[in-house]
């Protein structure tokens, strides 16, 4: 990937990586910003990891490393879609 010198190159790529996510396909995502790199996002990032290799046989889950999601002071920080996929009840 080269540089984007527009907003709209950038647009094409954000829908681009957009489009070749399964809407319905659960999706776990791990801050891998500086901030919670230092706080051990690498450990949770394994322990989700073994977890899905385990209990969810890699059926349908995908698990993502991303940039910073804000509120470093709290990481590291998970965000599953949909919001119940990692709630109890």
């Amino acid at each position: 990937m080269g540089r984007l010198s527009s907003p709209q190159e950038l647009e094409k790529y954000r829908n681009d990586i957009l489009g070749k996510r399964d809407p319905k396909r659960p999706l776990i995502t791990v801050c891998g910003g500086t901030g919670c790199h230092a706080s051990g996002c690498h450990a949770v990032v394994d322990a989700f990891k073994k977890v899905v290799a385990e209990k969810a046989k890699n059926n349908g889950v995908d698990l993502r490393v991303t940039g910073c999601h804000g509120f470093c002071e709290r990481g590291p920080l998970v965000v599953s879609i949909p919001k119940k996929f990692c709630t109890s009840g």
